[in-house]
């Protein structure tokens, strides 16, 4: 395989619009554009106006169904940008192009924990590596947070979403899998679409408080336990790691002081994403990463069950 035909199914914001106008990497279309081992091969959007927007930066063909794509075409690679409603339906017709080896479908992947199983049982049958943007878990920092808060033990977190449930909570959750998503007991702290809820873990807990406003994007994280404290900023991309000093006014009294700072590529978020990927098509394997993604989704639509 010399280059990897791909597919970009939705042309909306993260598949075309964040970095339209900017040198940034933000969205699926730039990023398969530039990636010199990908042949980004053709557009669908049911939009008549983002394929026109597609199509005069890129000068890629488009179509505004999947269904009218030739069944003959040469796809390895399809990357699912649409709405999550959608995700299962294009993902049965992506098994029936032979040809296709694997699927990168926007987080939370399908729209509740039936059609996620799906999804993934359709593409393990037919042997498509199945890839979920939880774009963090892509950026080179994140073994470095992963590896700080496997460590902390008796903590207690507060985890702020906003935007849906579904949609954010879950980049949050995906970033904190280390605390072990297999032994947890929930509480509901409030009802609602977009609840708040406790989470405790095997050795702590974190609440998690949905943003009052609607239109507000607020999603932020603060975890301590008796010798560290994490917390975010920049919408979960910038980690303060926080370690004890001594008080110097008060004696056997401990602070949290000495900080470090950790931060994710927000502005190439997508083009981590995809340059991994292709390492894994290239190896043709899997990995602990789509191992996390997948747990995490599971996770997260087994939570919204229960609201």
């Amino acid at each position: 395989m010399l280059k990897i035909n791909t597919l970009l199914i939705g042309l909306g914001n993260v598949g075309l619009n964040y970095d339209y106008k900017t040198k940034e990497i933000q969205t699926h279309a730039k990023s398969l554009f530039l990636n010199k081992k990908i042949n980004l091969v053709l557009g669908i959007d049911p939009d008549e106006k983002q394929l026109k927007r597609f199509n005069k930066k890129y000068k890629i063909p488009t179509l505004k169904k999947l269904s009218n794509i030739q069944k003959n075409k040469n796809i390895h690679f399809v990357v699912i940008s649409t709405d999550k409603k959608n995700h299962l339906r294009e993902i049965k017709k992506i098994v029936k192009i032979k040809s296709v080896k694997a699927v990168l479908v926007e987080k939370p992947c399908g729209q509740n924990l039936k059609e996620f199983l799906k999804i993934y049982k359709l593409c393990k049958i037919n042997r498509i590596k199945l890839f979920i943007n939880y774009q963090r878990l892509y950026d080179k920092s994140f073994p470095i947070i992963d590896s700080i808060l496997k460590t902390m033990k008796n903590f207690k977190g507060t985890a702020f979403y906003s935007r849906g449930f579904l949609n954010n909570a879950g980049h949050l959750l995906s970033l904190i899998y280390s605390m072990n998503f297999k032994k947890t007991k929930l509480k509901i702290l409030k009802r609602g679409k977009n609840p708040d809820i406790s989470i405790t873990f095997k050795n702590g807990f974190i609440h998690f408080l949905n943003t009052p406003r609607d239109n507000l994007s607020n999603n932020e994280i603060e975890i301590v336990d008796e010798n560290i404290k994490v917390k975010t900023s920049n919408e979960i991309n910038n980690f303060e790691i926080f370690n004890l000093k001594k008080d110097i006014h008060i004696s056997k009294n401990f602070l949290f002081k000495k900080k470090r700072y950790i931060k994710f590529d927000l502005k190439y978020s997508q083009k981590h994403v995809i340059d991994y990927i292709v390492k894994s098509i290239k190896k043709n394997q899997l990995t602990k990463l789509n191992k996390i993604s997948y747990e995490t989704s599971y996770f997260l639509h087994s939570l919204k069950k229960n609201f």
